[in-house]
């Protein structure tokens, strides 16, 4: 070749591979890239095709610099109708909860939902965002509006990701009694479709309704 190419004038020592980045922040090789396709992590390509970062450019990650704010997602979720006021109330204060943290509102997700449905459109939305490297923190009033199950394990694999669950409020709602109780009931519901199909379970609501909320 004419001329070298301009990887091949650098000491390889200036640089860091997307796997030695990925164990020193404690994250996910994926991660990286997407961070580079997205134009948030500079990096140059060797002649085989592989990512080279320059430590300068670390540097500037690690300081938080250079990423500018972190990008957020709020997500906001009831579980019945008639808590939708809830959910707009939700997000008005993770609107000023992100602004006085310093975060950049990419994305707000609202849902009427139960936590136990496992195909909630707003997470597979998140899911997605996540894979792609689109955003850093997802932010929620209490924890159970995202999972009410394994939370710290979801927290843990999201980690891996680059990605963090911001809590403002806490753990539970204060109108969380009711929503336990429906998600309780639809536990039973499912468990006794698979153990006898047959069996009826209206009585034993009636019981849990009268028992657990004194209605």
């Amino acid at each position: 070749m004419r001329f070298m190419n301009e990887i091949e004038k650098i000491n390889i020592r200036g640089y860091l591979k997307v796997s030695e980045l990925a164990d020193m922040m404690g994250i996910h090789q994926s991660t990286v890239r997407c961070w580079i396709r997205s134009g948030y992590l500079k990096a140059v390509r060797t002649r085989g095709g592989h990512y080279r970062i320059p430590k300068s450019e670390v540097e500037r990650i690690l300081e938080g610099g250079k990423r500018g704010k972190l990008r957020a997602v709020i997500y906001a979720r009831a579980c019945f109708r008639d808590l939708r006021d809830e959910v707009d109330r939700q997000v008005s204060f993770l609107k000023n909860y992100c602004e006085k943290k310093g975060y950049k509102v990419v994305r707000v997700i609202e849902e009427v939902s139960s936590c136990l449905d496992d195909e909630r459109k707003g997470i597979s939305e998140i899911i997605d965002m996540v894979l792609n490297g689109m955003v850093d923190v997802i932010v929620v009033a209490y924890s159970d509006r995202l999972f009410r199950f394994h939370f710290k394990c979801i927290e843990r694999l999201l980690r891996g990701y680059g990605v963090k669950i911001d809590v403002a409020k806490g753990e539970m709602p204060p109108w969380e009694k009711e929503e336990l109780l429906e998600d309780l009931i639809k536990i039973l519901r499912d468990f006794s479709r698979k153990i006898r199909p047959e069996c009826k379970l209206d009585s034993i609501e009636e019981t849990l309704r009268s028992s657990l909320m004194g209605s």
